[in-house]
């Protein structure tokens, strides 16, 4: 149900978290949807096309800058999906990169364990430097 949590849990090295952090009109996932990406792997979808080839690619250059860089870390970009991606959906999907280290863990296992005693879990993520 939550592969790119599994994912996530078991990863060994630095990975980037993509959530569709909003959704406008007719997008290929709903608000919330998740994809781990790593290196070499992906776990999860964002629903697949051009949106997820480009999500993959924003993710892969951002682990390749240094983590201390704000950039590296988080951010939130807006891909309307026709004008921009050619794909036939044509609603806007804005999504969140959030750049997870293997030391974090902690944080993300009390999700897991939240979600498996069915609880409802809110997370938020600032997107600037304050």
């Amino acid at each position: 149900m939550h592969a790119w949590l599994n994912a996530l849990l078991e990863q060994r090295s630095p990975a980037i978290l993509v959530t569709v952090a909003r959704a406008e009109g007719s997008v290929p996932r709903e608000a919330g949807a998740k994809m781990l990406v790593g290196a070499d792997a992906l776990a999860d979808t964002i629903g697949g096309g051009h949106l997820e080839f480009v999500a993959t690619a924003v993710a892969r250059e951002m682990l390749a800058q240094p983590a201390q860089e704000l950039l590296a870390q988080r951010r939130l970009q807006r891909l309307p999906l026709g004008p921009t991606l050619g794909q036939c959906c044509g609603g806007v999907a804005f999504l969140a990169f959030e750049r997870v280290e293997a030391d974090g863990h902690a944080h993300f296992a009390a999700i897991r364990d939240s979600l498996a005693r069915n609880e409802d879990v809110l997370r938020q993520l600032p997107l600037d430097s304050a």
